[in-house]
């Protein structure tokens, strides 16, 4: 009976040290990151580290080295805790052994005393056990709580001070939802038996007062920068954009410089520096400090009202500024539909020049020290230029000054050293009412190196400066004119006139070549007209070479004497010319052969001193000759004088009846060795084919 008793309250002992030690290695574990500092701070370095990697996808960054620390901070920790457990265990199981064995003793003496005592002893230990694990509940469930009142009154400070910003509230609902989530998470992890799960709590409780402290905020400051930049905002005026208040990577766009539809549309990239120059153009420096970057493309043209360039004012110095600030940038500018004034010098660089219904107009205060009023910007660099849809318009007046006196050459537009230049659907018109004695040109190709890729179409160059000036006077000044030096000839090549009319109220020519070597030049459809005083020429070619130089289905208008509509002589090597299919009116009264009206088209001697054995030539085919007025004559249609090694091509020509020549169709005076190939039908219509006068080995050839 005793041995039983004794085995019986052994086994009792037993088991309530087992139940005690096991009580104790709970709380233990479940303590212990409270309580050690090493393992405190091995939780916090892993929370530390699982806080950057998620800051990082906050801010969309993830570095891979951060990730790699993340990574090997987790295998440390893990790989610590799990050694801390088992040397934790060795100790708990060395600690009970001699316990155990000095309660079996006291027992083996003290059977009763110790059976009742154990039993009361048993009863209150388990008693003051249950009411500290119901106390640490308590205490875990009370700090819960208080979490989530903390949790709860940050939302609802976040809520308060975004409320006005819809997709925020709706992120932070979103986020105070997880959180809640998390936080019931974290209280069942806390009420749990498991020592493990504990830990787990304990670490996402360090997890989250870290996000809390940093990633939250700074993922709400890079939320809202985005709302801000992402949305592009849009103002009436650039004044507008300059002065809000845009952050750094936002877009903005203006429907006008000072108001909208004035064709200052634009769009901006906002930065924090300056990405170019500030110029008032590509770059502009905001009221707040940030910078307005334009976003343009090089191939577009872009306003001039960008810079405050607008009708109705006089702009030279603005355009010239603009030009400056946007040349190698884009491909042209565009100007809008209106009257610029032009009251200075305009200097043109390599770019393409649109206009929408716009007029440039001579300011009647102009004033310069130059000789044109548009000209390229240098003698020494290689332009390329277009200008569409413009028109020009300089009416001379008492008030404008210009280089030098009043008889002084003055250019509208002057060009040189082009490698490509276009004039489309525009006019340039001179006018004179005041009377004033002013030589003026519309449009001068000058030295010193090169002419190359002219294409002049669908546009008018007029120069009525004669006008008001007494008609016997000899005028000066063109329509269309490309010259070099006299010490040396520039290259001319790949001039192309199409559908343009031409018109001078000058003696000079209106379209001129000389001291140049031209070749490749194609003069197609339009007009070129003479009118109100005498003129020397209507077309000329002289003091240079021409080759491949053509005419095709051109009018001539001879509106007033010219002793010659084409000329070309003083050459400086074998030249070639051809009019295919051209026509000659001659609609003016006062004609008179010997004075003032010799030849439609005249070649004359070559450069003084200049040998040249290959021939020049001249062909008309298929060409029509009318006469308007019944007083007045030509000497001849083509008219070779004091030159040798010429020939003369008149194929298909069509002469009206109305035409009176005092001579023949084809002249030779003063010339030797010259070939003349005439049709058959020239006879016919009763018309003296040639005449020679002074001239030696003409050969003619009736061929046609």
């Amino acid at each position: 009976m005793n041995v039983k008793k004794l085995f019986s309250k052994g086994v009792i002992i037993t088991l309530f040290f087992v139940v005690s030690m096991a009580l104790l290695f709970s709380a233990y574990h479940f303590l212990s990151p409270y309580f050690s500092n090493e393992q405190v701070a091995s939780d916090e370095q892993v929370a530390s580290s699982e806080t950057r990697v998620i800051y990082n996808e906050i801010c969309k960054t993830e570095p891979e080295a951060e990730k790699s620390e993340v990574s090997e901070s987790e295998e440390n920790t893990d790989a610590k805790e799990t050694s801390d457990s088992a040397e934790d265990d060795t100790q708990k199981a060395q600690t009970a052994t001699p316990d155990s064995s000095e309660n079996s003793s006291k027992d083996s003496t003290k059977e009763d005393t110790n059976s009742s005592n154990s039993d009361t002893k048993e009863s209150s230990t388990n008693s003051k056990n249950d009411n500290a694990t119901d106390k640490q509940a308590d205490s875990d469930t009370q700090k819960n709580n208080e979490t989530n009142k903390d949790d709860q009154s940050s939302t609802e400070d976040s809520n308060t001070t975004d409320e006005n910003e819809d997709e925020q509230d709706q992120s932070d609902t979103d986020t105070n939802d997880e959180d809640n989530e998390k936080d019931e998470e974290l209280y069942s992890l806390y009420s749990s038996d498991n020592a493990n799960d504990r830990k787990l709590a304990n670490k996402e409780r360090l997890l989250s007062q870290s996000l809390l402290a940093v990633p939250k905020t700074k993922a709400k400051a890079n939320t809202k920068s985005a709302s801000n930049t992402s949305s592009a905002k849009t103002f009436n005026s650039l004044q507008d954009l300059i002065n809000a208040d845009l952050e750094a990577g936002a877009t903005a766009s203006t429907k006008g410089f000072r108001a909208d539809g004035d064709g200052g549309a634009a769009k901006y990239k906002i930065t924090s520096t300056e990405s170019s120059k500030v110029d008032g153009v590509f770059c502009l420096k905001l009221a707040n400090g940030n910078y307005a970057n334009l976003v343009y493309d090089y191939n577009t043209p872009i306003n001039v009202s960008l810079y405050n360039i607008t009708p109705n004012n006089a702009v030279s110095d603005k355009i010239n500024q603009f030009i400056n600030i946007v040349k190698g940038k884009v491909i042209g500018i565009k100007f809008n539909s209106g009257t610029y004034y032009i009251d200075k010098p305009v200097m043109l660089a390599s770019l393409n020049y649109y206009g929408n219904n716009t007029k440039f107009e001579v300011a009647s205060n102009y004033s310069t020290k130059g000789f044109g009023i548009f000209s390229t910007q240098n003698t020494t660099d290689d332009f390329s230029i277009e200008i569409h849809d413009i028109n020009f318009h300089w009416s001379i007046t008492g008030a404008q000054q210009f280089l030098g006196n009043s008889g002084s050459d003055t250019v509208f537009m002057i060009v040189y050293n082009t490698k490509h230049f276009v004039i489309n659907n525009c006019n340039f018109t001179i006018d004179n009412s005041s009377g004033v004695n002013k030589k003026a040109t519309v449009l001068w190709f000058k030295q010193p190196k090169y002419i190359k890729n002219v294409t002049l179409k669908n546009s008018s160059f007029i120069n009525n400066s004669g006008n008001s000036l007494p008609a016997s006077q000899h005028l000066i000044g063109g329509c269309v004119w490309f010259s070099g030096t006299s010490k040396a000839l520039i290259p001319v090549d790949n001039v192309n006139i199409t559908n343009c009319n031409i018109t001078s109220t000058l003696s000079d020519e209106a379209l001129s070549f000389w001291f140049v070597k031209a070749s490749n030049v194609t003069v197609s459809g339009g007009t070129i007209t003479n009118t109100y005083c005498s003129s020397d020429n209507v077309v000329g070619f002289m003091d240079g070479i021409f080759t491949k130089v053509n005419f095709n289905n051109v009018t001539y208008n001879v509106n007033g004497p010219a002793l010659h509509v084409s000329k070309m002589g003083n050459l400086w090597g074998a030249s070639h010319m051809k009019f295919t299919g051209c026509t000659v009116n001659i609609n003016c009264d006062n004609l008179k052969p010997y004075s003032n009206a010799v030849a439609i088209f005249y070649i004359y001697h070559d450069k003084s001193g200049t040998s040249i054995k290959d021939k020049s030539s001249i062909y008309l085919d298929s060409c029509k000759f009318n006469q308007n007025t019944k007083v007045g004559q030509y000497r001849s249609i083509v008219t070779t004088h004091g030159t040798s090694n010429k020939e003369v091509y008149i194929k298909n020509p069509t002469i009206s009846k109305n035409v009176k020549l005092k001579e023949s169709v084809a002249n030779f005076e003063k010339t030797t060795n010259c070939y003349l190939y005439y049709a058959k039908s020239i006879k016919a219509n009763s018309f003296v084919p040639y005449k020679l006068i002074n001239s030696s080995n003409i050969k003619l050839h009736n061929i046609y």
